[in-house]
């Protein structure tokens, strides 16, 4: 097998990185056939380097933000890069929090997503659970250092998972 020159790696590269700067403001601005406006589904941000010693050049994603939840009001995500997506919303002390999770799916088969919920201060709010083919949820009801700020983060539990999901909080 023939290995391609550094300089045609750093061209094909090049090229993901371009098609990366289209599609990230096609899929920003792109809307549903019910009118409302999707989330972005990949990076928003893309670092590209070269390691000094083996002169290797490399690119890593960086979170998706999937934006705010607003209780009752289901949306749809996506996991497709190692470090995942996050929600956030306003915890409420003694407001009793859900964090369902419905439709499932990850690819390859076998493997699973992770949720984690932290608060403000990053600690987690509750105990994580696995993602794979069966809905789950997370409930727990905030304490006054619980409140605040609180930010969903749905992430590879097996490192090349990828997946999508229904994800729907619900406050009261």
């Amino acid at each position: 097998m023939k290995r391609f020159p550094l300089k045609r790696q750093l061209i094909i590269l090049e090229c993901i990185i371009v098609a990366l700067c289209i599609a990230i403001p096609v899929a920003t601005f792109a809307k549903s056939s019910s009118g409302e406006p999707h989330q972005p589904v990949i990076a928003s941000k893309v670092t590209q380097y070269t390691d000094p010693a083996t002169g290797r050049a490399s690119a890593e994603a960086a979170l998706v933000t999937g934006g705010p939840l607003t209780s009752g009001k289901p949306v749809h995500g996506v996991v497709s890069t190692p470090d995942g997506v996050s929600y956030t919303f306003t915890a409420k002390v003694g407001k009793h929090v859900t964090l369902a999770i419905t439709n499932p799916l990850v690819s390859p088969t076998g493997t699973s997503l992770q949720m984690h919920v932290y608060n403000s201060s990053g600690n987690e709010d509750a105990n994580w659970v696995y993602i794979n083919t069966s809905p789950t949820e997370i409930d727990f009801t905030p304490t006054s250092t619980e409140a605040g700020t609180t930010t969903v983060v749905i992430s590879p539990y097996n490192f090349e998972t990828t997946g999508s999901f229904t994800l729907t909080y619900t406050a009261g």
